[in-house]
C-alpha cells in the first residue's frame, strides 16, 4: 500500500510539474504576440 500511495503522488507532482512548465510555456508565447509595454 505504501509503495503504490509513493508512486501515485510522485505521478501527481510529476503531473503538476509538467502542467506548470506548460503554462510557462504559454506565457512566453503569449508575451510574443502582446505589444511591448516600454
Amino acid at each position: 500500500m505504501g509503495i503504490s500511495d509513493s508512486v501515485l503522488e510522485y505521478q501527481i507532482s510529476l503531473n503538476h510539474f509538467q502542467n506548470d512548465q506548460i503554462f510557462m510555456d504559454q506565457k512566453m508565447d503569449f508575451s510574443k504576440f502582446l505589444p511591448k509595454k516600454t
